[in-house]
């Protein structure tokens, strides 16, 4: 109990600190307000989800917690886009599927079924973007659903790391703000990235829709 207590760093609050995030959040809160967006994260999240739609060519973004982030309509019919996010600072990149299910797990064996890993520096600075689709991943969530029933885990949740969806199931990386030399030079600092080769990265405007 005592050391569960003395976790953590305290100290005094800085006034200053908050008196510049209420100056900056002002401006953002009229946003939020004149589009009706009163859920903080969501509100986030969605702009977030946006611009990641925008590079990838998807022009319809789902308004609603559930469901696929973003579509568009090709070769007569619509590709759907699921999109995870991930912190510059976190300790790994990873692709999270929470409470998956066989349906779900079924989808993304679909050739009109795409997944985004967008990696973020703050809130506005997108890095770069793991894309692509593969059936096998599809195969992937199943299994973690069926670990889920023999009660191997306690939720239906699955993660792939960045190199995975790179190394094994053929996405490519395509940098946002930076130059694809400058990513790579990212990824080798992390032990996960080392196993990206340099080729799997490039830049934002090489990318095309499938046709």
């Amino acid at each position: 109990m005592r050391n569960i207590l003395e976790n953590g760093a305290f100290r005094g609050i800085d006034a200053d600190f908050v008196d510049d995030c209420a100056k900056a959040l002002r401006p953002l809160a009229l946003v939020q307000q004149a589009y009706g967006k009163k859920d903080n994260e969501r509100f986030i999240r969605e702009w977030q989800h946006c611009i990641i739609a925008q590079y990838l060519n998807y022009d319809e973004i789902n308004h609603k917690k559930h469901g696929f982030a973003a579509r568009a309509r090709r070769r007569g019919s619509y590709d759907f886009l699921a999109i995870k996010s991930a912190s510059l600072l976190a300790k790994s990149w990873h692709a999270t599927f929470n409470d998956t299910t066989y349906a779900k797990a079924q989808l993304f064996k679909q050739d009109n079924i795409f997944l985004a890993l967008a990696v973020w520096h703050g809130l506005d600075r997108l890095l770069f973007i793991a894309y692509g689709r593969n059936a096998a991943i599809g195969d992937f969530l199943a299994a973690g659903v069926r670990q889920h029933e023999a009660r191997e885990t306690v939720r239906s949740t699955q993660s792939i790391a960045l190199a995975d969806l790179v190394c094994c199931y053929g996405f490519k990386i395509y940098a946002v703000s930076d130059s694809p030399e400058a990513v790579y030079v990212l990824l080798q600092q992390r032990e996960q990235g080392r196993k990206i080769p340099h080729g799997a990265i490039v830049p934002i405007t090489d990318f095309l829709p499938p046709a």
